[in-house]
C-alpha cells in the first residue's frame, strides 16, 4: 500500500486510473480513499487518481493526536504544505492538477484551493462541506458542547436518541442515518468521529474570497448535489454558483450519498 509521510502525518492513498492530468481526491466521513474506486472507469482515461485516507479513517495517521492536538484543530496550511510535499515527492511539484472531493473531504480540497489557486486546472465537488457552516459542526466547535461531545463516545444510548431524532425530524436521511449509525455502534468508532468532528471543525472558508479565487485562476468548478440531501441541501451550491462567473451546478434527485454508477456515468461524460 502506498504511503506519504512527514513530520506532520503519515498519509495513504490509492492510485486509480493512468491518465496524464492528476486529479487528488478526499472521500467523505466515515469512508476511505478506496470510495473513488467508482469512478476508474470514468475518469481513469484523463487522469491519475491518487486518493487520500482522511485523517482518522483507513491507514492515514497523525503524528501527534493527543486531545490537545485533536481540539487545537486542522488549519488549511497543514492540508495544502502537505499535499504539495506529496506532489514534490512524485515529481509533480510544478504541475496543475484537479481536485475532486465529496461531502467533509470537501473541506480538504477547498483548503487546497484556498492555498494554491493558481495551481488548480478543475474541481468537482461532490455534496459538500465547506461552502457554508453547519449549524449543527458549529454547535459542536464549541469548547463546553466539545466537553459534552466527548462524553457521548462513552454514552451510545443519548447518541442513538440524537441520531432517531435527527431522522425523525428529517435533518439526515435514511441513508446517513443508517452510516451514522454504524460508525458509532462501538466505543472505538465513537471515538474516531469524535476526533473527526472536533479536529475539522476549525476548517472554515469565506466563501465569497473562495468564489474570487476560482474565477481570478478561471478554475473549471463543477458542483454536484442531491435534491434530498437534508444534510447539505442543493440550494448550497446554487447560491454558491451565483458568485461565479461560470458556474457548473448539477443537482441529482437523490440524497446525500451520490459515490454510484449514475454520477459516475455522469462524470464519464463531462469530462
Amino acid at each position: 500500500m502506498p504511503y506519504f509521510e512527514n513530520d506532520f502525518a503519515r498519509l495513504h492513498y490509492y492510485e486509480y486510473g493512468s491518465g496524464e492530468d492528476i486529479l487528488i481526491a478526499f472521500h467523505g466521513f466515515g469512508m476511505r480513499g478506496s470510495q473513488f474506486n467508482k469512478f476508474e472507469k470514468s475518469l481513469g482515461n484523463k487522469f491519475k487518481i491518487y486518493s487520500f485516507d482522511l485523517f482518522f479513517h483507513g491507514e492515514t495517521r497523525l503524528k501527534d493526536d493527543s486531545v490537545n492536538t485533536i481540539r487545537k484543530g486542522l488549519n488549511t496550511h497543514e492540508i495544502a504544505d502537505t499535499i504539495h510535499a506529496f506532489l514534490t515527492s512524485i515529481g509533480k511539484k510544478e504541475s496543475m492538477f484537479s481536485l475532486l472531493s465529496y461531502s467533509i473531504g470537501a473541506k480538504f480540497a477547498l483548503a487546497i484551493l484556498q492555498e494554491y489557486p493558481s495551481k488548480i486546472n478543475k474541481a468537482y465537488f461532490i455534496a459538500a462541506d465547506g461552502l457554508e457552516n453547519n449549524i449543527v459542526l458549529k454547535i459542536c466547535s464549541g469548547k463546553h458542547i466539545n466537553n459534552w461531545l466527548l462524553k457521548l463516545v462513552y454514552n451510545p444510548k443519548i447518541l442513538n436518541y440524537i441520531l432517531n431524532t435527527l431522522y425523525k425530524t428529517h435533518y439526515i436521511d435514511h441513508t446517513l442515518h443508517r452510516i451514522l449509525t454504524f460508525e458509532f455502534s462501538t466505543q472505538e468508532y465513537r471515538m474516531i468521529s469524535y476526533k473527526t468532528i472536533t479536529y475539522y471543525s476549525r476548517l472554515k472558508f469565506d466563501r465569497q474570497h473562495l468564489a474570487n479565487l476560482i474565477n481570478q485562476n478561471h478554475i473549471e468548478t463543477h458542483f454536484f448535489f442531491g435534491k434530498k440531501d437534508k444534510l447539505f441541501p442543493a440550494g448550497i451550491a446554487t447560491r454558491f454558483g451565483k458568485l461565479l462567473t461560470q458556474p457548473n451546478v448539477h443537482i441529482f434527485d437523490e440524497g446525500h450519498e451520490l459515490i454510484n454508477d449514475k454520477l459516475s456515468a455522469y462524470l464519464k461524460n463531462l469530462v
